[in-house]
């Protein structure tokens, strides 16, 4: 269902699930306040930074990009961790997107099972920019990019096997930006994205210890006792871990494969917690899916 209606003649783009993300390559202006945002898409998905009303500074993060019924949903973030929400965005050309954007604190749990016929809806209508153009150097650092100024839509669409047009030569899976690895990366860059290389180290060994005391003990306690003080230090290791307090409390599980529900929380956890690589990310996406957990997987 199409909601967000414009008066661009141009058709909007067909586009399959399986390789939507790579639509979302790019540098965007947003015509509405005038934001920034620089998009990498790739086979790992849509990592996203933006400055908000300008071009001057990283001011936060989109993640979690998902392509529903014609639309794009994804959450952002500050920086400061003073604002976050939600955005949903339709293409309507394959320069253009028009949609909306709404504060977390003003959506219930009912209200966001709305989107995006929520109220209190924040306009907003994302231009495509120039692929030749530079993208700025906040962008560029924050994304891992070289910061020489030599970074643009078209320099990384060969890199990342996509056309300047946002359109992919090879499939991209929506679902890789929700992935463990995906995860640990979004993760990792809110404590490095630091000034200074003294801060960078101290964000990033402080993330190393929530990340083991997370996944080498509140995952092999919730193995062994599914109860509600081991799902209360799941939730806090989780929010220490993720750098966001506003993260909803975990429901009481309802474990059906037990078998899986001990591989996973007494085998995958720890693996990724102590080898964090390609490999243990695979076997705790494996092990999350056959588990067959609501809401835990």
């Amino acid at each position: 269902m199409q909601i967000f209606e414009d008066d661009d003649d141009d058709p909007a783009p067909a586009l399959e699930p399986e390789r939507a993300l790579a639509f979302l390559h790019g540098l965007w202006r947003d015509e509405v306040r005038g934001s920034t945002i620089c998009i990498r898409a790739g086979r790992d998905g849509a990592w996203t930074v933006y400055c908000s009303s300008g071009d001057h500074e990283f001011t936060g993060r989109y993640t979690n990009w998902e392509f529903h019924r014609g639309q794009f949903f994804a959450s952002f973030r500050w920086n400061s961790g003073r604002f976050n929400g939600v955005i949903v965005l339709q293409p309507r050309t394959k320069d253009l997107m028009a949609g909306g954007w709404w504060h977390s604190h003003d959506l219930t749990r009912d209200t966001l099972r709305m989107l995006p016929f929520a109220p209190g809806i924040n306009p907003c209508r994302w231009v495509r920019q120039d692929p030749k153009r530079a993208w700025p150097l906040w962008a560029a650092q924050a994304l891992g990019l070289p910061i020489d100024g030599s970074v643009t839509s078209e320099s990384l669409a060969a890199a990342y096997a996509i056309h300047s047009s946002g359109l992919p030569t090879k499939p991209v899976r929506t679902g890789e930006s929700s992935t463990a690895e995906s995860r640990y990366h979004q993760r990792l860059a809110r404590w490095i994205d630091r000034d200074g290389s003294v801060a960078r180290l101290s964000g990033r060994l402080a993330h190393r210890s929530w990340w083991l005391f997370h996944n080498l003990v509140a995952h092999p306690l919730l193995a062994l006792a599914a109860i509600r003080w081991t799902i209360a230090l799941h939730d806090w290791t989780s929010r220490r871990l993720n750098r966001d307090e506003s993260l909803e409390a975990s429901p009481a599980p309802r474990i059906e494969r037990r078998f899986w529900w001990l591989v996973h929380n007494l085998a995958a956890h720890p693996a990724i917690g102590l080898v964090p690589c390609a490999t243990t990310f695979r076997w705790h996406d494996v092990s999350a899916r056959r588990m067959r957990v609501p809401n835990w997987a």
